[in-house]
């Protein structure tokens, strides 16, 4: 890189998606010598969106539309006693498929329990670090806590 006559110049760099943390930058000139130490910046993946367009590919099929920022997805399940659980911090969901890249998904791999005729479901993207947003809820953001895969 070349610097104007005050010795500044200025780069982009592009990380890989999962990068996360503090970087710093140095410069070396032709003869080994080295500048000080640049400003400290945090780095990590873009945020991801929210997923749209959620529909029903078949009985057994959720489709998607992509989210920007995402690189896998998960397809939460719940029943209905657990929906207001979206809203607080205990454990409001199973994890009924994962994925990477994709925007389909199978769900219905079994029959719902006696006791409830439906479930509800929440399709999210992920970064590898971090979810995107589950959607706006009357009572604040939805904070899905799920309680591992779906038996």
């Amino acid at each position: 890189m070349t610097t104007d006559g005050s010795c500044n110049g200025s780069f982009n760099l592009v990380l890989p998606v999962s990068a996360t943390g503090i970087v710093t930058a140095t410069a070396t000139d032709p003869a080994g010598a080295t500048s000080e130490f640049s400003s400290c910046r945090a780095v990590g993946p873009s945020p991801v969106a929210e997923v749209t367009g959620v529909g029903w590919a078949s009985k057994a099929e959720l489709t998607w539309s992509s989210a920007a920022g995402a690189t896998s997805y998960r397809v939460l399940s719940g029943t209905p006693s657990a929906f207001p659980d979206l809203l607080d911090g205990d454990a409001d969901s199973c994890t009924r498929f994962s994925g990477a890249g994709l925007t389909t998904g199978p769900t219905l791999t079994d029959t719902p329990p006696a006791a409830t005729r439906f479930y509800w479901y929440l399709v999210v993207g992920s970064n590898g670090v971090d979810d995107g947003p589950f959607g706006a809820a009357t009572a604040g953001a939805r904070i899905a806590n799920s309680s591992g895969t779906c038996p």
